[in-house]
């Protein structure tokens, strides 16, 4: 294969690639932002509207999560399985793949200070965005 010809399918690969991810996130950020109230200032909107009109709602934040499980979780649950569908992968296996990823592990250098301390303040903001 050419040099040119390959640059071409590498690079019809990385706009299929980019193409699929993009899909995937879009639909998985809307969908985690309709699952809970606090996510997204539309829902805060909607329940001010409702609180407008006289419709009272009890425990906002657990209703609206029971009301919007189902279908967020649907749509996370169906998106890869549809985006698959609709743009199947040029490659479905890679004999070289595990061997491939073994090697690079063994490569990396094991976690630094300065890592650590990313994942830990990242874990204390979960934990705070969850519980505070």
């Amino acid at each position: 294969m050419t040099s040119s010809r390959f640059q071409k399918l590498h690079f019809n690969i990385v706009i299929h690639t980019c193409i699929i991810i993009y899909l995937y996130e879009w639909q998985s950020s809307s969908s985690s932002s309709a699952l809970f109230l606090t996510v997204a200032a539309q829902n805060m909107l909607c329940i001010k509207l409702a609180d407008n009109v006289v419709v009272k709602i009890k425990s906002p934040w657990v209703s609206w999560f029971k009301a919007s499980c189902f279908p967020a979780v649907a749509s996370l649950m169906l998106t890869p399985f549809i985006v698959y569908k609709i743009f199947p992968p040029e490659i479905k296996h890679s004999a070289d793949a595990p061997f491939l990823a073994k090697n690079k592990l063994e490569e990396m250098a094991p976690v630094k200070r300065d890592e650590g301390i990313m994942l830990g303040t990242m874990l204390v903001t979960i934990a705070l965005w969850i519980d505070g």
